[in-house]
């Protein structure tokens, strides 16, 4: 049998809605450019079809903070406590 992995991330809600107010308002970004979708439970896809499993989710920033700023750690580390931004494994069979 023939899988496919994918590997993506994923925005909560709440990721969402600071990406409106924070990014793009402020950043001057065109509202067509706005995220429209977020999901705070990623094993919620699963629901789709029971050819979706969830493999593994991480969040987004966890591997990244050693190189940054201790402000730009502290950032990182309050988005993934507050899982605004996540990854996530998957497989389809």
């Amino acid at each position: 049998m023939n899988y496919v992995f994918l590997i993506f991330d994923y925005t909560s809600i709440k990721g969402v809605n600071i990406s409106k107010n924070q990014v793009f308002e402020k950043g001057g970004m065109s509202k067509s450019a706005y995220l429209k979708w977020g999901i705070n439970n990623i094993y919620d896809i699963e629901k789709w079809s029971n050819y979706i499993n969830i493999i593994d989710t991480m969040p987004m920033y966890k591997e990244l903070k050693k190189n940054f700023s201790f402000l730009n750690r502290l950032g990182m580390n309050i988005a993934d406590k507050l899982k605004v931004m996540s990854l996530a494994h998957i497989k389809i069979n």
